[in-house]
Parts: C-alpha cells; sequence; structure tokens
C-alpha cells in the first residue's frame, strides 16, 4: 500500500523566516484510526504531513526516509510486533516520539514497552482528543528575527534594505 501523505511540502515559507512541519508516521491498517487522525490534521491550523502504512517493515523504510516527529503504531499493523517495529525505529532515532495507539480503554504502558522508549499509549475512542495537545505541544512557531530586525509580520519587510537616493 502505497502511502498517504497529507501537506507534503517539508518547510513553509512565513514572514521572518521558514517552519518546519510535524510529521506523523502512522502505521495502522484500521481505515477508522486514518479518518480520525486525518480529520484532526485537517482541523488543526498548523502544518502538518501524515504518511499512513499498514505494515510494520514499510513503516520501517518510511521511517527511515521521513525522519517524522511523531510515530503511531496502531494494533492493526502486519509483519512485525508492534514493540519490536518501535524499537528499531528507536535504535536509528532515540529521540523520537513513540505512541501506541489501542481500542482497549484500560491498556496502559508496560514497563517492558517503556523500556524500548515508547513514550504512551492513545485509546482509539479518545484519540482525537489525546493527539490534540501532542500536536500543540509539537507546532513549530515562526522562526524568530535575526537580531537587530524586526519584520513587519504582513509584509515580511524588515525596514532595514536601503531606499537610495531621494
Amino acid at each position: 500500500m502505497n502511502p498517504v501523505i497529507l501537506f507534503p511540502a517539508p518547510r513553509e515559507a512565513v514572514p521572518g523566516g521558514l517552519r518546519s512541519r510535524i510529521r506523523i508516521l502512522l502505521a495502522d491498517a484500521s481505515a477508522r484510526v486514518r479518518a480520525i487522525v486525518y480529520d484532526l490534521v485537517e482541523s488543526l491550523q498548523v502544518p502538518i504531513s501524515v504518511s499512513a502504512c499498514s505494515d510494520a517493515l514499510e513503516a520501517l523504510i518510511l521511517g527511515s526516509d521521513l525522519h517524522p516527529s511523531l510515530v503511531l503504531i496502531g494494533e492493526h499493523l502486519t509483519g512485525l510486533p508492534r514493540r519490536e517495529l518501535a524499537w528499531r525505529l528507536l535504535s536509528r532515532d532515540p529521540d523520537l516520539r513513540v505512541l501506541y495507539l489501542t481500542a482497549d480503554p484500560d491498556r496502559a504502558l508496560t514497563a517492558r514497552d517503556a523500556s524500548v522508549g515508547i513514550r504512551g499509549v492513545l485509546h482509539e475512542d479518545r484519540l482525537a482528543a489525546e493527539l490534540a495537545p501532542i500536536l500543540a505541544k509539537l507546532a513549530p512557531t515562526r522562526d524568530p528575527a535575526p537580531p537587530g530586525r524586526h519584520p513587519d509580520p504582513t509584509t515580511g519587510h524588515d525596514g532595514k534594505a536601503d531606499i537610495g537616493p531621494t
């Protein structure tokens, strides 16, 4: 299955500089989970790229190519066990944020999962409510202006350009 990518440009020009997009790797075959994530991404006013796959081996390839900010690993995944996929992704990038998705409302992060580097469990029934604050924390802010320059946010003009003779 080919990855689905929403908003594919990796950086966006804004007055005062460029900002990075949040890159999410969604490793889950559930159409319901994908729909929830896509709806949430479309409703937020931040630049987000979502790449989805249903196979763990494909997730490994996408993970190395995309360098995601966040990886969501669901229960409906083929190829490798979830913990092994997480371990392999985290062995390449230890700072990666990896979260499990589960349909079981009582499922919690086990000590074994935490020892691999999994940062938490999101429940499918509350996915939008639990994922929105995480994306808000990851959301890039506008790059600050260089010292001594304060661009006009509407035009991007910093007021220091040569005007020339009058």
